[in-house]
This record gives C-alpha cells, structure tokens and sequence, in this order.
C-alpha cells in the first residue's frame, strides 16, 4: 500500500474507550504532510483500543518506517520526532516488479486437524483464501488469528492431506482468473510442522476447470515469511450458512455465512461471506439477519447497512454487487454489544 501523511493531533488522541479522536485539541498541517512511503501489510488489527474497535480503516506503522517517508525526493529523516498521533490515509498499489506467482507455505504447528497456510507475493495483496471442501463446495477460510496472510483450511477429503484453494486480492477479485491450486501437507512435517513457515510446491488449474493439477509454480521466494502466528483467536468463529436460496430454481441464488473475526469488552467484529450459487449472474444482493439481544452497528463496510430494533439489512454497494456464478464477496461491521448467535440470517439476490 502507499501510505500518506495529514494533519496531526494537539490534543489527546490515545484510543481510549468512549472518548473521541484528539479530544481537547485540534488536527493541525504542517512541513510533513503529503510525504508518503509504500510498505506491505503485515497484519489485521485486533487489539481492542478505540483506534482498531471504532475504525475499520486503521493502520498501524513500525516505528522504523517513520522517518523513512518521502518528501521531495528525500527521506524526512526527523519526522518520528514531531508524530503527535497524525492522521494517514493509505491506497492499495500494485507490487513493484512483480513476477510468477504465489508462494503457499504451512505455519508452525499445521497437521491433519489444523491446516494453517500462509500466501504471499501477490501483486495486489491478499484479501481472502476459498478451499474446496470434502463436500465439493468452496468455502471461505478463516484468519488464523488477526494474521493477514495466514489462513485455516479444510482438506478435499475428511481427514485428508491434499488441499485445493484459490485466492482473492485486494480488489476482492480472484487472482488469475479463479485459478486453483493444488499442493499436500508435506511429508517432512511429520505430526505437524515444526518450522515457522513450510513452503510447498502445487500444481495449477484453469479457474472453473477440471481438478487435475497441469501445471508447476514458476518461481522460488527470495525470502520466507518472518511472521509467525503469536496470539490465539479470542473467539471461536461461529459461522452459520443460510441455505435458503434467494429464488427459483435455475435463476440468480446466493447463500451467507457469517463468523466472529474478533472481540473486546465492549463489542466485536463480524465478517460476512455471500456467495452466488445459482446458474446466472447476480446484479445486487442483500443479506439479512437479526441480532438476538440489543446489539447496534457501530460501523459497516463494503455494504449500506440499516439497523431497526434487532433487524439488520445490509445491500450490496457499486463496487460488489455484481457477482458471477461460483463467486463470493465479503463485507463486515463492527458492533456493540456482546456476542450472541445471528438469527435468520438470509440472502436475497437479482
């Protein structure tokens, strides 16, 4: 992503709960702004300050990146001496000189029960990973953790060890046109895998095409991942899908699941999967559902999200309402209040 930076704060801007952004202060410009620098993303953030809980578009920076940003054609060189908790905004950008393909790796620890994966070296990052399921379905998988790259999967066979997935970037949109990629928990993990990250060779597919590998990985990383999962998920994701498809047979249908990406003393953060699984091409769909106590929505995105009394809906927007046969989107919100199961979680599409 490239990152740019704004005004900063003259008051109190520590993420405390129930207190506003630079409270007793104001955002003020100075000789900084407008100095960018592009970085990869490393992770989500999970921590349960007002800067993650409250703002789904949150980023946080290393330290040693601070003065590494750009201005003029220069480094800034002092700007870590005058941060102040400044605003930044940040745009995805493609991979400089980018070449091949993914690269797929087992995590520490990943065994039979627990197929943690990590991808990289995308050129436009990665937003989500979809296995094909013992039950020949593709489902989305779950972050292990807040861990952006990192992955939990399901086997193509009950309690196998051969995995087909394929990947959305950051654009939502399925890398090589939907290609599948096929690979086995190597032999060398034994129980489970004792390096922090295991790479593995896998074999590719046409997206939409038969499940028989053609095809090998055109290149070998430079490097390997440095990021190891480091916390446990503080919830356990409670997906449930809705089996109710959105019309008649043969027509436009889509399916919702959703499941606990995170959560704080306050409230927690749902992520949402819809998929089309009808024959025809959907145009615009919506998903809804009830809360079963009195939750609200703090804040919704990639959806128009309504909320009366415990009733939500939530319509697709420009950028992912059209879906073709076989594709997902995901969109997510933020709520307080506690965790308690979605009821009538549906649907609908045209």
């Amino acid at each position: 992503m490239k990152v740019t930076i704004g005004n900063y704060c003259t008051g109190t801007n520590d993420g405390a709960p129930s207190q506003p952004f630079c409270r007793n202060g104001s955002w003020v410009s100075d000789k900084y702004n407008g100095a960018t620098l592009n970085m990869l993303v490393a992770d989500s953030c999970a921590d349960s300050n007002a800067w993650c809980r409250d703002d789904p578009y949150h980023i946080d920076l290393r330290t040693d990146s601070i003065n590494r940003f750009q201005q003029n054609g220069g480094a800034v060189g002092d700007l870590l001496n005058h941060w102040n908790n400044r605003q930044v905004s940040w745009q995805f950008i493609d991979a400089p000189n980018y070449s091949g393909d993914i690269n797929i790796g087992f995590l520490q620890g990943a065994q039979v029960y627990w197929p943690a994966i990590s991808v990289s070296h995308l050129a436009n990052g990665i937003h989500g990973v979809q296995y094909l399921s013992a039950s020949g379905t593709w489902t989305s998988a779950t972050m292990d953790s807040d861990m952006g790259q990192a992955f939990i999967i399901g086997p193509t066979a009950t309690a196998g060890s051969s995995y087909q997935i394929r990947v959305t970037d950051a654009s939502d949109n399925l890398i090589n046109g939907g290609q599948i990629y096929s690979f086995s928990l190597p032999s060398s993990c034994g129980g489970s895998c004792g390096a922090a990250y295991t790479q593995v060779p896998y074999t590719t597919t046409p997206g939409g095409g038969p499940t028989t590998p053609t095809t090998t990985p055109s290149t070998t990383p430079s490097t390997t991942p440095s990021t190891t999962p480091s916390t446990t998920p503080s919830t356990t994701p409670s997906t449930t899908p809705s089996t109710t498809p959105s019309s008649s047979p043969g027509g436009p249908k889509c399916t919702v699941t959703s499941s606990v990406t995170g959560s704080w003393s306050t409230g927690y953060q749902l992520q949402f999967t819809v998929t089309n699984n009808g024959t025809t091409p959907i145009s615009n769909w919506a998903t809804r559902f009830s809360f079963a106590g009195s939750q609200t929505i703090v804040n919704a995105w990639s959806v128009t999200a309504s909320q009366s009394g415990q009733a939500v809906t939530a319509n697709s927007v420009s950028y992912n309402s059209s879906l073709s046969p076989g594709a997902s989107v995901w969109w997510g919100m933020t709520v307080n209040g506690t965790d308690q199961p979605l009821s009538g979680l549906s649907c609908s599409a045209h």
